[in-house]
């Protein structure tokens, strides 16, 4: 899961520095939202999942609400996409 979640963030940030300004916003709550996801994830084992889930759970979803509205942006500022 680590290297998964190192190869994304990776991907993450390539995607970042190619952002116009109208975009940024929305990408820094992904980043941010991406960064509580490792966050709650730092340390898991199968001893102590089941006690990090709920933590897992919540920052999964701030991650699907930033990728939904960096969506919408998208769909505002490129339209023909």
């Amino acid at each position: 899961m680590e290297a998964a979640s190192a190869d994304a963030k990776a991907a993450l940030d390539t995607a970042v520095a190619s952002v116009t300004a109208e975009l940024d916003p929305a990408v820094e709550q992904v980043k941010t939202e991406f960064t509580a996801v490792q966050t709650s994830m730092n340390g898991l084992t199968a001893d102590n999942f089941a006690d990090n889930a709920p933590a897992i759970a919540t920052a999964l979803q701030g991650l699907e609400g930033a990728l939904r509205s960096l969506a919408a942006t998208l769909s505002e500022e490129c339209p023909e996409s």
